[in-house]
């Protein structure tokens, strides 16, 4: 649980960060780069001790020795510590896969190579580095930056994210137990899904147990949730990349996995073109009992 005193570091973290990208002149895909640097330090925290072929380990990645926080502090020129490098490095082990595919969505590599970029991720780690001092929590850290970029970037009033009051009400409704399988088909940046794993550990048990699981059509969005799977210790293969409605990607047996409980902030608005309309009518999975959806997209999903 945060306490006090983290609430307000992260507040004011998210104040700097803030700061950061308006003082160097950086639209609001700074954030990304900065996420990055949050990322890292919290990999770091993450992970076991240092095996011989100088890469850590921790239960779902693999931490190599350019990317280690220490590393790159000690081997930093004049503020700058290389933090390109160490992204990339992420991407190389098989072991990262997920992360890495994220990582290549998200351009981050590309981002750091800016120098303009690379200073303010630079003096972005120092203040980490006095944060952490203070005990901050860095899963926290890392979703309120995602909040943060969400609002100045327009995502908020798309699609691909759901805001948190109406993320808290939805979950509230929901009520999920500890142990259960949450989906959703519309997941975006992961919002509903880490709200329900939050509800389902809210209740005195353990959330560990329950499973969340969910597909994105927006590459771009489903890249931030596999990071922030990442970051909140989930699975980030448990976030699929594709078309709901005519390529559902999580099955079993050839058959839609069931769930004890599905959540979607469905795309109002959004439409169907006529191909798509043409394929839904003869479903292969059964779930237009009702006949071919409308142009609306939501219609489809209900």
């Amino acid at each position: 649980m945060m306490t006090k005193q983290n609430t307000g570091n992260v507040e004011q973290l998210v104040w700097h960060a803030l700061n950061l990208t308006r003082d160097t002149g950086l639209g609001p895909e700074g954030y990304i780069p900065l996420l990055s640097v949050v990322l890292l330090r919290h990999l770091e925290a993450g992970v076991g001790p240092g095996h011989p072929d100088g890469l850590a380990r921790s239960a779902s990645y693999i931490l190599p020795a350019e990317a280690r926080w220490q590393y790159m502090r000690n081997t930093s020129v004049h503020g700058r510590a290389g933090w390109a490098s160490a992204v990339l490095s992420l991407t190389r082990p098989p072991e990262n896969a997920e992360l890495a595919w994220a990582i290549r969505k998200l351009r981050i590599v590309e981002a750091l190579s800016s120098q303009r970029i690379e200073l303010a991720a630079s003096k972005f780690a120092l203040l980490l580095d006095e944060y952490s001092l203070e005990g901050l929590d860095w899963t926290t850290a890392f979703d309120s930056l995602v909040d943060c970029y969400v609002d100045r970037s327009g995502l908020a009033g798309g699609q691909s994210h759901t805001p948190r009051p109406l993320r808290d009400l939805t979950v509230r409704l929901l009520s999920p137990s500890a142990g259960s399988t949450v989906y959703d088909p519309v997941c975006g940046t992961g919002e509903l899904l880490l709200g329900a794993l939050a509800a389902a550990g809210s209740a005195g048990q353990a959330g560990a147990s329950t499973k969340v699981c969910g597909q994105e059509i927006n590459a771009f969005s489903a890249a931030i949730a596999k990071l922030r799977f990442v970051v909140n210790g989930l699975p980030p293969e448990n976030i699929a990349v594709g078309d709901t409605l005519l390529d559902p990607l999580f099955l079993d047996d050839g058959r839609l996995r069931k769930y004890d409980f599905v959540v979607a902030d469905l795309p109002i608005g959004a439409h169907l073109n006529q191909e798509s309309m043409v394929r839904l009518g003869s479903d292969p999975y059964g779930r237009m009992w009702f006949g071919p959806p409308g142009e609306r997209a939501e219609s489809a999903f209900l």
